[in-house]
Parts: C-alpha cells; structure tokens; sequence
C-alpha cells in the first residue's frame, strides 16, 4: 500500500512540476477550447452524414459565392423581376 501511495505522490510532484510553466489562465482555458472545437468537428461530421458530402460542399461554395457583393445585387435584381 505504502508503495502505491509513494508512486502517487511521485507522480503528482512531477505532474505539478511540468505544469508549473504554463500559466493557471491556459491550463484552465485549453481544456475548454478542446472541448469546442471537437463539438464543433462532431456537428459538422453529423451535418454532412444528414445531408451528405455533396450537397453540404454544394451550400458552402453557394453561401461564399452569395457573400460577394456583385454576385449578390445580381441574385436579389433576378428576385424583384
């Protein structure tokens, strides 16, 4: 028993001696941006397996093209005719 409790304190000494570099401020905020960025990878994988690989790079590619300014005053003249 004495030999795990020793391994255990040996591993959190070195555990707070690596950490000890990095700022409180980022080894609270790391965890947390991991865990949105893989929600934000799961809900893009789950988009594409609803609507499939094709029609999403089809909708992305619109959605860009309609952010030029031209493309979109010539859509929204088509639209009032």
């Amino acid at each position: 028993m004495e030999k795990i409790s020793l391994f255990l304190v040996e591993i959190r000494t070195s555990a707070n001696s690596f950490l000890s570099q990095y700022e409180p401020l980022l080894l609270l905020i790391s965890p947390l941006l991991v865990i949105f960025f893989t929600s934000c990878v799961q809900s893009f994988f789950n988009f594409v397996q609803e609507k499939g690989l094709k029609a999403t790079v089809i909708g992305f590619f619109m959605t860009s093209i309609k952010l030029i300014p031209a493309v979109n005053n010539r859509i929204e003249a088509e639209k009032q005719k």
